[in-house]
């Protein structure tokens, strides 16, 4: 014999229920409400936040509540688009997986803010000069010296990325942002591989960073400076990666992988 499926009708009601929470006719909350958890049902009000419909609200966003409050996430090129649509050109990048330095005056041999003595597009100001020793010739740095130019050593510290970001209003103002994030700074985070002294691993980084460090780095910076310039477009919201590294996030993100697995 055929039988009926049985309707529940408690799951009926809740589905009505938050369908009429989120504006939705009857039959769009019975479709739509039957397919919502938690997760889901704070990432539409998260995509409302932000102008996106449902249905891309529940595949691009995802919503963790935290006893910080809610987290949510989406991917960069979400991010980016948000950002592009709030008219806030930052394409293309300053730097991407340029060689980073660190630089030094040589005299006091005080380390110098970037910013400092480098231009928008980080090319050093002409007040400054690289000595190299051991190649620059004596005559070379006295006569720089003299001139009043600062010399300045740099060393070489891995790899950078660097975004500038400019916001036009429609009142005719400008907002301007740059950003820079290393991979010295995805060392501190704990992102990528750090050594002691003897050349010990003391901390293997994250596998998304060691296999593909010049996207992430080209992601962080767009996120980082994203979320200053244009606090009130993306809501606050992190890329995933960002997401990830928040223990309290990574923890329930596991626990949900490994239920949905068994």
């Amino acid at each position: 014999d055929t039988k009926k499926p049985k309707i529940n009708s408690a799951d009926m009601a809740i589905a009505l229920m938050v369908g009429h929470n989120l504006g939705l006719d009857l039959a769009s909350s019975l479709v739509i409400g039957s397919k919502l958890n938690q997760r889901t049902y704070l990432a539409i009000l998260k995509g409302r936040e932000l102008g996106f419909d449902i249905a891309t609200s529940m595949e691009k966003i995802y919503s963790i509540p935290t006893k910080n409050g809610i987290i949510s996430y989406t991917g960069v090129d979400i991010i980016s688009a948000k950002l592009l649509q709030g008219d806030i050109n930052f394409l293309p990048l300053v730097k991407s997986y340029a060689p980073f330095y660190t630089y030094y005056d040589v005299l006091t041999k005080e380390e110098l803010d970037l910013d400092q003595i480098l231009d928008d597009n980080d090319n050093l100001k002409p007040e400054y000069f690289v000595y190299t020793p051991n190649v620059t010739p004596n005559d070379v740095l006295a006569k720089k010296v003299s001139e009043g130019i600062r010399v300045v050593q740099r060393i070489r510290n891995g790899y950078y990325s660097k975004v500038i970001m400019t916001r036009s209003f429609k009142d005719g103002r400008t907002l301007k942002i740059s950003k820079r994030f290393s991979t010295v700074d995805a060392q501190r985070a704990g992102l990528l591989p750090t050594y002691d002294d003897k050349g010990n691993l003391i901390d293997g980084g994250k596998d998304n960073w060691n296999s593909n460090t010049p996207q992430m780095l080209d992601n962080r910076v767009i996120t980082i400076a994203g979320r200053i310039i244009g606090a009130d477009l993306i809501q606050g919201l992190y890329s995933k990666e960002e997401a990830l590294e928040i223990p309290e996030v990574k923890r329930v993100i596991d626990t949900e992988y490994v239920k949905d697995s068994e």
